[in-house]
């Protein structure tokens, strides 16, 4: 570390003047091409072919290589699909005919304070007809599942109830749900989540479940205690750890 600078092995990991902590430049937040590969890796060693056996997760030797062959089959875009769901923010109604949002982290703490932004004021003199205001809607791909999910299901108290009020979406953002779903090898199973008789499959599993499942910086490892950030957390401190050992060392 020099003049404010975190360095290692001789490369500069964050612009001069930056911003970013010691922590956030060792999981390289300051670079564009890299700054996924904590994500990346973290999602990897969670799969069945390689998280240990803990608790109730014992599979056999060929469970884990089933899932490893997979891994292996699966063209690269579908992989990557199935580690980091794409997760676009719409808005419901006639006219949009793009996203307003088209990435989002895969945490639920950000998610929401992407929510707030698009999300509409409504007093008590509003129209009860949802028809004629703009929601913002979740638009979600992987291979597990495609999902178009009602943002007003993230309040606690409507998630576990449906609600009676129908949204409607654009025939593009509809194209581009049948799109993803055909995209892959086995084609993805589709939810929608929109309110009213739109909740054909509302038994089967409730949204926020579903959402919860494909936000993977919240998903736990496999002791069943640490999440993404936690995980990032201790790795980032034991790497400091050497350099600063490393860094005694060298000025003695």
């Amino acid at each position: 570390e020099s003049d404010s600078l975190f360095f290692a092995n001789e490369r500069l990991l964050d612009r001069q003047g930056g911003q970013l902590s010691d922590r956030e430049k060792l999981l390289a937040r300051g670079h564009n091409r890299l700054c996924s590969l904590p994500l990346l890796t973290y999602a990897l060693i969670q799969c069945d072919a390689l998280r240990p056996g803990k608790g109730t997760f014992r599979p056999t030797i060929d469970a884990r290589c089933a899932a490893s062959s997979n891994l292996s089959a699966m063209p690269p875009a579908s992989l990557a699909r199935g580690i980091a769901p794409r997760i676009e923010v719409w808005l419901s109604g006639d006219d949009c005919r793009e996203p307003v949002v088209d990435s989002v982290n895969m945490n639920m703490e950000a998610l929401r304070q992407v929510i707030m932004e698009y999300q509409p004021v409504r007093d008590e003199q509003s129209s009860p007809d949802a028809s004629d205001i703009s929601f913002p809607v979740l638009f979600v791909d992987s291979p597990r599942l495609v999902m178009v999910f009602d943002c007003r299901y993230l309040d606690n108290s409507q998630s576990l109830v449906p609600i009676r009020e129908k949204i409607k979406i654009s025939d593009t953002l509809l194209s581009l749900v049948e799109i993803a779903a055909q995209s892959y090898r086995v084609p993805a199973p589709i939810y929608y989540f929109l309110g009213g008789s739109s909740n054909a499959n509302f038994n089967e599993v409730t949204p926020i479940s579903l959402l919860h499942d494909i936000l993977l910086e919240d998903s736990g490892t496999s002791d069943g205690v640490s999440d993404y950030h936690a995980w990032t957390a201790k790795i980032a401190e034991e790497v400091l750890e050497e350099i600063d050992a490393e860094s005694k060392d060298s000025s003695r």
